[in-house]
């Protein structure tokens, strides 16, 4: 008994230049693919980092403005009793 192969042709099989062809395509999009996955990520790192010292320099801006309020605050006190307004408002119904 002997064993053929045999295909009925329908489907047509590329030649060894399309093959060729074929395969050099698909290198070239995987190569694109990992360039653009390479520049999406050192994007994302960049925006990260910025974003992290956007973050910084508000949180010291913010530090330093709490800061100039409460000694600001502080002197308005010591410079300011706290009776003032009430000795006002007799003042003004006497």
């Amino acid at each position: 008994m002997r064993i053929e192969k045999r295909t009925m042709g329908w489907i047509q099989k590329p030649s060894a230049y399309q093959h060729a062809q074929q395969q050099a395509a698909k290198r070239r999009a995987q190569a694109q693919a990992y360039l653009d996955q390479q520049a999406q990520l050192s994007a994302t790192i960049f925006s990260v980092k910025d974003d992290a010292a956007a973050r910084f320099t508000e949180l010291v801006m913010r530090s330093t403005i709490e800061s100039i309020t409460r000694e600001g605050q502080q002197k308005l006190d010591k410079a300011m009793p706290t009776d003032l307004l009430d000795k006002l408002k007799t003042d003004i119904s006497a």
